[in-house]
């Protein structure tokens, strides 16, 4: 069973990561990638300001270490 993320003031400072650049950097990946992913239905990079992406980089991580990624068809 996967654990909840638990947040406060302190460790979403660390947590929180913007930006598709910024979120290709922490997955060691390029940005089109991370556009891909983002529209897969269980990816856990969202749009909360509908411009800029984001994720919790331990989300980001559990949902790599679990799933079987592809990119979806163009």
């Amino acid at each position: 069973m996967i654990d909840e993320i638990k947040l406060n003031e302190i460790n979403l400072r660390e947590e929180a990561t913007w930006g598709a650049r910024n979120i290709a950097k922490v997955a060691r990946v390029s940005p089109d990638l991370i556009y891909d992913w983002a529209k897969l239905p269980d990816c856990p990079i969202t749009q909360p300001d509908g411009v800029r992406y984001f994720v919790l980089k331990s989300a980001l991580v559990r949902w790599l270490t679990t799933k079987s990624i592809s990119s979806p068809a163009k």
